[in-house]
């Protein structure tokens, strides 16, 4: 089955690159939930791809461990 997913284009200023271009899919554990940070209280999903759109940024989740990018 071929599902559309969302795509977003996120702006990042720093190292010479400011468009990253991310899909709508999350890291889940062996529950179905995010395995980093969660939507919002009222189930806005902004932090979770902004977070994903970073990973690409700086190219990992592990490079961006207690918010040092490099």
């Amino acid at each position: 089955m071929d599902e559309n997913k969302g795509i977003y284009e996120l702006e990042f200023f720093g190292q010479g690159i400011n468009k990253v271009v991310i899909d709508d899919r999350l890291a889940v554990d062996g529950d179905g939930e995010p395995t980093f940070a969660l939507q919002s209280e009222n189930d806005a999903w902004w932090l979770p791809l902004l977070e994903k759109g970073a990973a690409k940024f700086y190219g990992t989740y592990d490079r961006m461990i207690h918010g040092n990018g490099g």
